[in-house]
């Protein structure tokens, strides 16, 4: 029988400027009994990048609004680095411009106000499972 110690331990980067969404994304993921996760914060593009360029990750979920800049930043930089990371854009907008910017690229994508819990860990888990 395996035990919790012997599970892959998943590491995330939670990229949002409000620490309530990164809170509630590492609660959401926490209670899940069957991965093991290991999360990495940051409040800022130019603090995520810092991170992204010296610790390998797994999946990185961002706020496509960051302080001065969008979270397709660090997407685009996943992406031209062919990085192995499960991508996870979450967005408050309601800007129908940016939502079909959003919709349009090749990653996991949530909005804010209608954020399920089980539908947000179950399409992260089976990305990684994948990955």
């Amino acid at each position: 029988m395996n035990s919790m110690n012997d599970k892959k331990e998943y590491k995330i980067l939670i990229v949002d400027d409000y620490d309530l969404d990164r809170m509630i994304f590492i609660r959401f993921l926490a209670g899940d009994k069957e991965m093991k996760y290991q999360f990495l914060e940051a409040e800022s593009a130019k603090d995520a990048v810092q991170i992204l360029d010296s610790t390998p990750i797994d999946c990185l979920i961002t706020d496509y609004n960051l302080l001065g800049e969008t979270g397709l930043t660090l997407m685009d930089k996943l992406r031209n680095e062919s990085r192995k990371t499960v991508p996870v854009m979450v967005s408050g907008t309601s800007d129908e411009k940016v939502l079909k910017l959003i919709s349009n690229r090749e990653f996991l994508f949530f909005q804010k106000d209608h954020l399920d819990r089980q539908d947000f860990l179950t399409k992260i888990k089976t990305r990684l499972l994948a990955s």
